[in-house]
């Protein structure tokens, strides 16, 4: 179903011997319009990008996070020490972020100060 403008993929959980699905190149853009194929028991190869879902910030985590039985997500293999950093990172309690006031300024050579906003979507801890 690759590139044929779906903006869901709600209608698709009764299929449930599924094992790859390619919904790339569509116009899927928010997780709850995919979040009823993580009850597929046999998914285990998932194809998104070239869907705005596949711009989000933290895209790949939050997919293994919600999709732990998955193989493969976007053609690329998941390890199972990725799979845990996922789950570890989007269970910890968010950090608490700087409110807009003490974001520091930095000045950029012909623009002058601006302010400059960091996300952080993948977390290394040592054991």
């Amino acid at each position: 179903m690759e590139e044929v403008g779906l903006k869901t993929a709600l209608h698709l959980e009764s299929i449930t011997s599924l094992e790859v699905l390619d919904l790339a190149g569509n116009k899927i853009s928010e997780f709850n319009d995919i979040e009823n194929l993580a009850t597929l028991p046999k998914l285990k190869q998932l194809m998104l990008l070239g869907n705005p879902i596949s711009r989000k910030n933290c895209y790949r985590q939050i997919l293994l996070h919600r999709f732990p039985r998955l193989f493969s997500l976007d053609g690329k293999q998941v390890f199972s020490d990725e799979q845990e950093r996922a789950d570890q990172f989007l269970v910890q309690e968010p950090p608490s972020f700087p409110q807009p006031s003490s974001v520091p300024q930095v000045t950029v050579p012909g623009l002058g100060p601006a302010k400059v906003p960091v996300k952080i979507c993948l977390l290394y801890t040592s054991p």
